[in-house]
């Protein structure tokens, strides 16, 4: 059973490692993740958390005036760039073979629900953590440190 997870390990490693990071191969496999992840996708789903914060019976029309009034090219070329210039070819094959697999397609549909679930921990705990590290208010004629 350990020689075969090895093999597996062994053979997706080369499988990322077989792309040399030349411009051409960023482009290509840029190219290979928006088409896994295309960017109306992207978009449609941004606009579908921001919506939750929306009245139920508002939610079809923000939906819909949000997502028309976004141009998905200028969204698409932007990120195609960004992809491009930050990421190794590489890095981008293994992005893309991430998201054409299915159940990685399924598992990434649940961030969004996933972050709004643990996005109300996180805002409590960063304004803790910043009440903590603000100096208290100080009074007329006290020093501010002791």
């Amino acid at each position: 059973m350990w020689k075969l997870l090895v093999l597996v390990v062994a053979v997706v490693m080369l499988s990322a490692c077989s792309v040399s990071d030349t411009t051409a191969n960023r482009e290509k496999e840029a190219d290979r993740f928006m088409l896994a992840f295309p960017p109306k996708e992207l978009i449609d789903d941004m606009v579908k958390g921001l919506s939750e914060n929306v009245p139920p019976e508002q939610r079809d029309s923000f939906v819909a005036m949000f997502a028309s009034s976004m141009d998905v090219k200028v969204i698409g070329k932007a990120m195609r760039e960004a992809m491009i210039k930050d990421f190794t070819a590489p890095e981008l094959k293994s992005l893309a073979d991430f998201y054409i697999s299915p159940i990685s397609r399924s598992a990434m549909k649940k961030y969004g629900t996933y972050m709004s679930d643990i996005m109300p921990v996180i805002q409590q705990e960063m304004m803790a953590g910043m009440q903590k590290i603000m100096p208290r208010e100080v009074a007329p004629g006290e020093g501010a440190l002791k």
